[in-house]
Order: C-alpha cells, then sequence, then structure tokens
C-alpha cells in the first residue's frame, strides 16, 4: 500500500517530467519563425511552378469561364438582354438631352440640368458595372452595385423635384469635400514624405469651403 506521502512525491515527480525543460520552450518560442519560414517556400515553389505552367493553366480557365458564361446566357439571357436594351436607350435618350441642353441658351435650372446629366452618366455607367458583374456570375457583387444605382435614382428625383439652387448646394459641396481632404492632407504630409499644401490653392479652398457652407 503506497501512503500519502510517497504518492505526493510521484504526483510531483510526474509532474516535473511533464514540463517542458528550456530546449523544448526555446523550440516552440521558434515555431512561428519555422511555420513563416516554411510557409515563403512553399509560396515561392508555387509560384515558381505556377509561372512555368501558366499558358496551360490560363487556356484551361479561360475555357472554363467561357462555358460558365455560355451557361449563365442560356439561363439569364431574357432577363439581361432587358437591362442591356434599358442601358442602351438609356445612353442614346442621355445623349441627345445631354446635346440639346448643350446648344440651349437658357440660363434657368443651369444647376439642375448638369447636375442630372452628371448622375444620368454615372447611373449609365454603375448599370454597365451590374452587367458586367451579373454576365460573370458575381450576384452579390451587382447586388452591391445595384444599392448605389438606387441611392443615385433616389438624389436624381431629389434635385429633379426641386429648384435650381438645391442643386448648386449639391455641386458645393464638392468644394467641402475638397476642404475635408485639404485638412487631412494638411495633418499626414509629413509622415508620408511629401510636400506641404500650396498656400494659395489652401486658401483657395478653403474660401470656397467656406462659401459652400454659409
Amino acid at each position: 500500500m503506497v501512503s500519502l506521502s510517497n504518492r505526493g512525491g510521484a504526483d510531483r515527480a510526474q509532474e516535473d517530467d511533464c514540463r517542458p525543460g528550456p530546449q523544448a520552450t526555446d523550440r516552440l518560442l521558434e515555431l512561428p519563425n519555422v511555420v513563416e519560414d516554411a510557409g515563403k517556400r512553399t509560396a515561392k515553389a508555387a509560384l515558381k511552378t505556377l509561372k512555368r505552367t501558366w499558358p496551360e493553366r490560363y487556356t484551361w480557365e479561360t475555357k472554363e469561364h467561357r462555358g460558365f458564361q455560355e451557361r449563365l446566357e442560356t439561363r439569364w439571357g431574357e432577363p439581361l438582354n432587358s437591362l442591356r436594351m434599358m442601358l442602351a436607350i438609356s445612353r442614346e435618350l442621355g445623349g441627345e438631352v445631354y446635346q440639346r441642353n448643350k446648344r440651349s441658351k437658357a440660363k434657368r435650372n443651369w444647376h439642375k440640368l448638369y447636375v442630372l446629366s452628371q448622375l444620368h452618366v454615372r447611373a449609365c455607367q454603375v448599370t454597365a458595372e451590374i452587367l458586367s458583374l451579373l454576365e460573370n456570375g458575381y450576384a452579390d457583387g451587382a447586388m452591391a452595385r445595384w444599392r448605389t444605382l438606387y441611392e443615385i435614382g433616389v438624389v436624381a428625383t431629389l434635385i429633379g423635384d426641386h429648384d435650381d439652387e438645391l442643386a448648386e448646394r449639391y455641386l458645393a459641396h464638392e468644394f467641402v469635400e475638397a476642404g475635408n481632404s485639404l485638412k487631412l492632407y494638411a495633418q499626414n504630409y509629413e509622415e508620408l514624405g511629401y510636400a506641404p499644401p500650396l498656400r494659395p490653392e489652401a486658401a483657395y479652398v478653403e474660401q470656397l469651403c467656406a462659401a459652400a457652407v454659409a
């Protein structure tokens, strides 16, 4: 029968055996460096192999992607074509309106017409991005860009429903953003190793920003 005192000594001896020694501790501390070095070697080897086999790999990936696009077009071609036609019509109408406004001598609602024209161009660009994403199977990305398109539509509706003053203030907000960018640059140009902002340009931007928020 083992006494309690002897058992305690045996337990302490077992704990001492389980404790890592100095050499084992050093090896554990070196483990992150070992893993990092192994990762770098593996990455270099993989890149070297990929560069050597890339022409064949690129041909295979291109073929696979074209096959995917063909299958996607077979399934979703009809709604995609509707969106393509809507974009084409919007571009044509937008171009006609722009040329008509460009020839006009009227000064009334100039800011509103300009803002709506720019928003229309932006909406067509975003729609083209949505089509590109959908045609390549990136539905989540297309949904994100569609939210942007919706926001553009909301802004255009707001500008269109109000007078020219709102459109003018909308344009003036660009000066507020320029002023904020100038402040951020002035705070960080030394750390970035850039030249300080030129005083005349900075004063001009500050003047425009002050006038926009007045």
